[in-house]
């Protein structure tokens, strides 16, 4: 027979080849039979004859058993249907591949491009030339670990606060103190356990700020000790600097270990922060609500006024807030204010989810930096994901101040710190244990109740918890508008500080402050507002 003109036998070859693959067994009488089982005992035969050749490899007729389209019995598929299957096949398995091959492609750039993200974010969160790295440690207990603050909220323009010199402890001795100010220092003149802070009153009003703060992943609480600027450690060349005179002396790592030490807890993270960039991140975040506990009207932190009680700021008010220092409050105010906004912020932060703060650090670089990676800082985001700012409590170091011949000098309550420390290791609010709060008779000042929380009849529990305690509750009321977050313990005269300290010690919860603007007008000694965090006994 003669071959056609279209014959080609690339083609005769695939036309075989799919045959094979669509066909049962193979053609009888072509070429040596197929040494492979085939599947005739799966196909059915008009007769036993035909099953037995069809065993042995020789099929006269095609039938498509697996085309549904095809005759129940007896019918054979066309040539014309077969190749149109075939070509049907054919393009199905090309576009699979296809599809295949841009998933992969989509998945590889998506992978480079959250690379690049990372590694972009990575670069502007590093600390930059900071030694702290080389004072860090590691955790001591999974799921829990210390970070310092460092921040320096100066402005252009501002005058650098005279540093007060290095000094030997000789020269701390002589100073004219009394010997319980300079009790805690070591006769051959080395710091001892009971630090003691020293410098000038502009000094102890820095731009300098040093927080603790222990984060407690576990039960999802953080709390935040604001450290003066002006705590006294020993330097590498024996003498005493203040920590901001150690920032300027020996960089990072010299305030990383001086705090390390001063709380005898392993600093694992360092977080840095600047004027630019506390204004900066709260106005991307639309501002912060903070409960100001006295107004603030100082020209020289800003020209932005903040009056008393729970304000929403941006921020150059958040700014304002941290650098004033005319306070009636002294230190303790300006400390409680930093810890305020440094409390809102940090929730607020801590409400976006990774790629949210991914895309804020992107668009503010240098905003904030930090020695964690990427992955830490997710992983943190994730376990402390939307906490409220309730859950985050901050204290001051606790200590007096006491000022001889211009001279500063804070001593540290060894007694309270140690229970703040132990309150934090166990991720609670930092508060004075019984045997070292303050002693007073709870019948001896008076108190008021409003219930600023929503739960209703919280006012009244509270009031009756107090009453069964001793102390002489007033009355109950609420508040104008629910909008406390955290439980308020305040205090107008100095002479109640101790007082509303009992208070706040004997409800386990609450944040004692002053209303040296009488912005709450307490017609008692001391005024109970119960915020959200409270909760009903079981």
């Amino acid at each position: 027979m003669a071959r056609s003109d279209s014959f080609k036998p690339r083609r005769s070859r695939r036309t075989s080849r799919d045959i094979r693959s669509n066909v049962v067994g193979t053609h009888a009488g072509v070429g040596r039979l197929s040494e492979r089982p085939t599947n005739a005992s799966a196909v059915g035969f008009s007769n036993p004859r035909k099953q037995r050749r069809a065993s042995r490899g020789y099929v006269s007729s095609v039938l498509k058993v697996d085309d549904a389209a095809a005759p129940r019995k007896g019918g054979r598929v066309g040539a014309r249907r077969f190749d149109r299957e075939v070509h049907r096949k054919r393009r199905v398995k090309t576009a699979v591949a296809i599809v295949a091959a841009l998933a992969v492609a989509i998945v590889v750039a998506v992978a480079v491009g959250v690379a690049v993200l990372l590694g972009s974010i990575d670069s502007r969160l590093a600390l930059g030339d900071s030694n702290a790295a080389s004072a860090l440690q590691p955790a001591s207990k999974e799921g829990s670990f210390y970070s310092l603050v460092l921040a320096d909220f100066s402005v252009e323009g501002d005058v650098a606060p005279e540093r007060v010199r290095s000094s030997s402890a000789d020269d701390l001795h002589s100073l004219d103190v009394s010997d319980t100010a300079v009790d805690g220092l070591a006769a051959s003149g080395s710091a001892s356990s009971a630090p003691v802070t020293v410098g000038s009153a502009d000094q102890a009003q820095s731009n300098d700020a040093f927080a603790l703060v222990h984060v407690d992943t576990e039960n999802r609480t953080a709390q935040v000790i604001a450290i003066p600027s002006n705590v006294v450690s020993t330097g590498d060349d024996g003498l005493l600097y203040t920590l901001s005179d150690l920032w300027d002396h020996l960089g990072d790592a010299g305030v990383v270990e001086a705090v390390s030490s001063l709380a005898e807890v392993p600093i694992t993270h360092v977080l840095k922060i600047d004027s630019d960039g506390l204004r900066s991140l709260v106005d991307a975040l639309d501002g912060i609500s903070v409960e100001v506990g006295e107004e603030i009207d100082d020209p020289r932190a800003g020209s932005v006024y903040v009056p008393a009680g729970q304000q929403q700021v941006d921020g150059a008010g958040a700014l304002t807030m941290v650098r004033a220092t005319n306070l009636s409050g002294g230190a303790r105010q300006m400390a409680a204010n930093r810890i305020e906004v440094l409390r809102s912020l940090s929730a607020k932060l801590l409400s976006l989810d990774s790629l949210g703060f991914y895309a804020l650090i992107d668009r503010l670089p240098g905003c904030l930096r930090t020695d964690e990676s990427t992955g830490e800082v997710n992983h943190l985001i994730t376990s402390m994901a939307s906490v409220g700012v309730g859950a985050i409590s901050g204290a001051m170091l606790p200590g007096d101040d006491i000022s001889r011949d211009g001279i500063v000098i804070y001593r540290v309550d060894e007694g309270a710190w140690g229970d703040y420390l132990a309150s934090m290791s166990q991720g609670q609010a930092p508060v004075v244990s019984q045997e070292s709060a303050p002693r007073v008779d709870p019948s001896s000042f008076t108190v008021f109740v409003k219930n600023g929380s929503g739960v209703s009849g919280a006012a009244a529990s509270i009031s009756d918890s107090l009453e069964d305690r001793g102390f002489n509750v007033e009355g109950i009321g609420n508040t104008d508008i629910e909008a406390y977050d955290e439980t308020l313990v305040v205090y107008a005269a100095d002479e109640f500080q101790t007082a509303a300290q009992s208070v706040a010690q004997q409800l386990g919860v609450g944040r004692v402050i002053s209303d040296y603007a009488d912005f709450y007008h307490l017609e008692t000694d001391v005024l109970v507002i119960v915020g959200r965090d409270w909760k009903p006994a079981e």
